[in-house]
């Protein structure tokens, strides 16, 4: 299939109305929701853009990809990327991206036909950049599907990062609450316009889609803002959301991680992914036998987190004694109620699986 891959930075899943939220943020995604599958409860592998968005590229967590030791890392190419592998594949490769980070010449671009970034036009911390993305996007469908290959195009959407533009004939509500849903509003409307572009288009039904937020973004309801250093849920939670060819509609209860969307992308097009992290989640989509996704793992410079549906453990590192804290998320979605001092069986399971996944992300985890 063509393949569109959404990136919608900073948009937590709760403030979604494809996930229940009661502004109504998100109709594109809804309805793109009802035509495929949902993951109920979709993590990021971090809540800080570097982590968040290298595997996306790599196929890797940032720890495992082969770059420099800035803040704002370069990557290098002898990480054989997942644009290198689709055009192996035999696909025409495009991406739009709207943060200076995610740029040429910081390795962002290897293995795309084409690259376009919007930043030059609009600072994106700034102004809003999402109707430049769209409109770049828009053109690249047009010219990479008049080739005679299918088409892999990678979107990312930045408006719902801080700082909040208001956007005429939204209204969200007041407040920061209010101006972060109406950027999320106003995303989404962006995607409106590339769905309805591919929905025009000849290969409308031979056209995959995968939506996903990078990370969320908190309002205090942990005693902290933004994004970056905590991995509560109103950080970690994201939308995930997949339309395929051959897949039915369906909500997926299952923990899955945002590690997992390179091999998605690659399994979709029947690439090779030797080498990627993350399990490709057409199978567990689509139902198919012995599909299940594995425990979550979450990292942050001083934070690590394991989601075992339901249960979610996490450690909050200090100088003294780390912070040790266990939710049944099902129960407890807020994350409200600390069971560690109740349920030691679950505690010393779900430490020993954390243990485990930051020895296989290697001793750069915590870079």
């Amino acid at each position: 299939p063509n393949i569109v891959l959404v990136t919608l930075d900073t948009v937590r899943a709760d403030h979604t109305s494809a996930y229940g939220y009661d502004k109504d943020t998100t109709p594109a995604l809804k309805a793109l929701a009802a035509r495929g599958v949902r993951f109920e409860q979709a993590f990021a592998t971090a809540t800080d853009t570097q982590r968040a968005l290298a595997p996306l590229v790599t196929g890797r967590r940032l720890s495992q990809s082969a770059r420099d030791r800035r803040e704002w890392p370069t990557l290098y190419a002898e990480n054989d990327t997942i644009a290198e592998r689709m055009r192996r594949a035999g696909y025409a490769t495009g991406a739009v991206t709207s943060f200076t980070w995610l740029s040429d010449d910081r390795g962002f671009a290897q293995g795309f036909d084409r690259f376009e970034t919007v930043y030059d036009d609009a600072h994106p911390e700034k102004n809003a950049t999402g109707a430049l993305a769209a409109d770049r996007a828009l053109g690249l469908l047009a010219e990479l599907g008049a080739r005679r290959k299918p088409v892999f195009l990678w979107v990312h959407f930045f408006d719902a990062h801080e700082r909040y533009v208001r956007h005429p004939g939204i209204d969200m509500g007041k407040g920061q609450v209010g101006a972060y849903d109406g950027e999320v509003a106003f995303v989404d409307r962006q995607l409106a316009r590339i769905v309805d572009a591919v929905s025009a288009s000849p290969r409308a039904a031979g056209t995959a889609f995968l939506v996903h937020g990078s990370h969320g973004e908190a309002f205090d309801e942990h005693e902290t803002s933004g994004h970056g250093a905590e991995l509560w849920n109103e950080v970690l939670r994201v939308p995930l959301v997949l339309i395929a060819p051959g897949v039915s509609p369906a909500v997926t209860p299952t923990a899955v991680s945002t590690l997992d969307v390179a091999a998605t992308v690659l399994g979709l097009a029947g690439a090779p992914a030797d080498g990627v992290l993350g399990t490709s989640l057409v199978g567990l989509a689509s139902g198919a036998d012995g599909a299940r996704a594995r425990p979550v793992y979450a990292r942050s410079a001083k934070r690590a987190a394991l989601v075992d549906w339901p249960l979610k453990l996490l450690v909050i590192e200090r100088k003294k004694k780390d912070r040790t804290l266990l939710f049944d998320l099902a129960a407890d979605p807020g994350e409200k109620r600390d069971l560690s001092g109740d349920r030691a069986d679950d505690l010393t399971r779900l430490a020993a699986l954390l243990a485990q996944a930051e020895e296989e992300a290697g001793a750069g985890a915590r870079d």
